[in-house]
């Protein structure tokens, strides 16, 4: 099993500093699994190195200016530096000078690489993981070498304090007019994008309501400047030390296409996106097509009320609930763990499956508590192979260890209700997460867009574990007599 992770991510005030805060989202989350982490960069923005030390994140702080290309020697020289073995340890490369050759040299060295990417902008990859958490990553096209793709908005690199800000959320809607409203563009200079969009900002509906700009890298007399005929009240905030609580307080925010739409998202504030870099082409491209791009007449639309807004955020990102980064971390230890293996239900599983199901434990959480008959499960098995819904079993090096079934909703060929279940004796060795997602990713591809799992109330451990892998917990229902939880996870 790896110990250690190796995150190498740069900031500057003229790249901004989102590369290495959706990176802390990671290491967090890995030192929340017990793993040694080390930070290797250049960051040249004060208050992300000072919030790297109060995270007790070692930095391995680089000195010179970021190049166009990194160099994959200097890069392999970087890593050595930390004293990690390689065989023990992952690298996790975010940034677009990272070229394939970086990623081949990483390789080479006997590292696990996870490479995270926004909008598919080499021609190949090379990685054992792959991640773009952004909205229609689905869609792109990644061509080379690439194990495990990680791909859409449940894998969201949010922060510990996103999800545990969420977990305090009220449970009422925001959908009277906005009051407050948020500008936040990053943690560089885009003091020019910023100026655009201030001078759609000029109308008398802003009267009375008070909009905040996070200042970054960006000059405060200009702020001022470009905001001088916007009547709304102005504050400018030099420094933000807790964005979660800045964002409750907000009813609508203006926002660059990058990490800070999923953390609106995660914690349920209405937003408009503003494009302030060639990277985030492809997630607003994605947001234009459900009316979520910054244009003065929607803006205005969205002063008097703010509902049509909130209507396409849930549906787009109901997936957001603050696990993303805790799945990647499973994803890469499970990676190095095991090896499992995923294909289709045969009749030779038969037997296999009327013995796992027959257990005690999974009758015990089943509905249907009673043993079941070879006879009544001959038939059952018969129907469930000929459903063109997925049916999986799940082998470690060729020996079975479970099996997941997706059972049509309504004959609703793209919706099913999940069942997994796993043979005792590999119960308990932190295989479930990795069967699930493999599952749930496998069953997207074959054309389900939503998965429901219903779970007894006093199974708690798969409720945790659908609540881990990115499902979200609906309202409690009524499933076959019984109350239960139950959990949606819908392809971004």
């Amino acid at each position: 099993m790896t110990t250690n992770v190796i995150l190498r991510a740069d900031a500057t005030p003229r790249m901004g500093t989102g590369h290495v805060m959706r990176s802390l989202a990671l290491a967090q989350a890995a030192q929340d699994q017990g793993l040694e982490i080390r930070f290797v960069g250049r960051v040249h923005v004060p208050w992300v190195r000072e919030r790297l030390c109060a995270e007790c994140i070692p930095l391995l702080e680089l000195a010179d200016a970021v190049a166009h290309e990194e160099n994959p020697a200097e890069l392999l020289h970087q890593l050595t530096q930390t004293g990690f073995a390689p065989s023990d340890t992952w690298v996790v490369l975010d940034g677009y000078h990272f070229t394939l050759a970086c990623q081949h040299a990483v390789r080479d060295a006997g590292y696990h690489l996870l490479v995270i990417d926004d909008y598919a902008h080499l021609p190949e990859y090379s990685c054992d993981i792959l991640l773009n958490q952004n909205l229609g990553a689905e869609t792109l096209s990644y061509m080379g070498d690439i194990g495990q793709r990680l791909l859409g908005t449940r894998y969201a690199l949010l922060r510990r304090e996103f999800r545990e800000a969420r977990e305090r959320l009220p449970h009422t809607k925001r959908n009277v007019p906005p009051k407050n409203i948020l500008v936040t563009l990053g943690g560089g200079d885009f003091i020019e994008y910023l100026e655009n969009i201030a001078q759609h900002m000029n109308i008398t509906a802003l009267e009375g309501r008070t909009v905040r700009v996070i200042q970054g890298a960006m000059d405060a007399e200009r702020i001022k400047q470009a905001f001088v005929n916007c009547p709304a009240r102005l504050e400018i905030l030099p420094r933000v030390t807790d964005m979660p609580a800045l964002l409750l307080e907000t009813d609508l925010c203006i926002t660059a296409g990058g990490s800070t739409c999923w953390e609106l998202c995660c914690l349920d504030v209405p937003f408009l996106a503003a494009k302030i870099a060639d990277n985030q082409y492809h997630i607003i491209d994605q947001l234009k097509k459900k009316n979520m791009l910054f244009s003065k007449a929607y803006f205005q639309t969205l002063l008097l009320c703010q509902a049509h807004c909130r209507t396409n955020q849930e549906t787009l990102f109901a997936p957001i609930n603050g696990h993303g980064a805790m799945q990647i971390i499973d994803a890469m230890c499970n990676e190095t763990d095991v090896h499992i293996k995923l294909r289709a239900a045969s009749a030779e599983d038969k037997l296999f499956i009327f013995d796992v199901a027959n257990s005690d434990l999974v009758r015990k959480m089943s509905f249907n508590s009673r043993k079941i008959g070879i006879y009544e499960h001959e038939n059952w098995f018969s129907n469930a192979i000929k459903d063109k819904t997925p049916f999986y079993i799940f082998c470690l090096d060729n020996t079975r260890i479970g099996y997941v079934r997706f059972a049509p909703v309504h004959k609703a060929m793209n919706e099913a209700v999940l069942t997994i279940a796993i043979a005792e004796v590999f119960r308990g060795k932190r295989l479930g997460k990795k069967i699930l997602q493999m599952a749930c990713n496998a069953a997207f591809d074959a054309g389900i867009r939503k998965i429901w799992a219903y779970v007894k109330k006093e199974n708690q451990a798969s409720a945790k574990l659908f609540s881990t892998c990115g499902f979200m917990l609906e309202p409690s229902q009524t499933y076959k007599g019984f109350e239960v939880y139950a959990y949606v996870l819908e392809q971004s």
